[in-house]
């Protein structure tokens, strides 16, 4: 999904409309408006949290720090260790940007 948005940035999508487009635009299509695709109570708490501002920086979408799925945390970077959790999927190290080499 990373490699994607920054295409549609750099075939000269605004960054917002790049955001919207992995999450109120799919729930909107979906249906699920009224599930996900924001953040507001009593949706689902599916929250990818970045390093970086996505509205400010195309590769943001590739530092990521905190993934929660399901109200359950799955992958976590903000507590400061460089680890992967064995049981996620993503493929990302947890270094935040100003410490990588």
């Amino acid at each position: 999904l990373a490699e994607e948005l920054r295409c549609l940035h750099a075939m000269g999508a605004p960054p917002l409309q790049c955001l919207r487009s992995a999450t109120t635009i799919p729930a909107m299509a979906t249906g699920m408006q009224n599930v996900k695709g924001s953040i507001e109570p009593g949706k689902v708490a599916d929250i990818v949290a970045l390093w970086k501002n996505p509205l400010e920086d195309d590769t943001a979408y590739r530092s990521i720090a905190l993934v929660v799925r399901n109200g359950k945390i799955e992958f976590n970077c903000l507590s400061g260790k460089r680890h992967r959790h064995a049981h996620s999927r993503l493929r990302t190290e947890c270094v935040p940007p100003e410490t990588r080499r």
